[in-house]
């Protein structure tokens, strides 16, 4: 059974790429939000095995959907995508329960590593 993913991104031009590029590497897109608030709805709904998660999105922001899906499932696993690196997002992200932080535009390669490093630490 493939690993099934969540894409989380306000951006549908991001959306497109990270799912096409998940999708030629084996892994099943289960669904997409384009907002905080779809993504915990799309979560619950679909119950993925990895989240990739955009920080920075109107609604309801990366931080608070990522922490809310936690704080109801705690075994979620949740990479956190940006397009800014800085240490205060990477660090605030980590705090509040992501497994990984990836700065956009995703290489294919950091992208495998994240997600392999969550799948071989269950």
């Amino acid at each position: 059974m493939p690993v099934t993913v969540l894409v989380v991104d306000d951006s549908k031009f991001d959306r497109i790429i990270l799912k096409d590029m998940l999708e030629n590497l084996g892994y099943m897109v289960v669904g997409e939000a384009e907002n905080g608030k779809e993504a915990v709805k799309e979560y619950f709904k679909t119950m993925p095995d990895i989240v990739l998660m955009n920080l920075m999105m109107p609604v309801m922001n990366g931080i608070e959907a990522m922490t809310f899906i936690l704080e109801n499932d705690p075994s979620a696993n949740i990479i956190v995508t940006s397009s800014s690196s800085e240490k205060k997002y990477v660090t605030e992200a980590i705090k509040n329960g992501a497994k990984d932080f990836l700065v956009i535009p995703i290489k294919e390669k950091k992208l495998i590593e994240a997600i392999e490093n969550i799948l071989s630490a269950k």
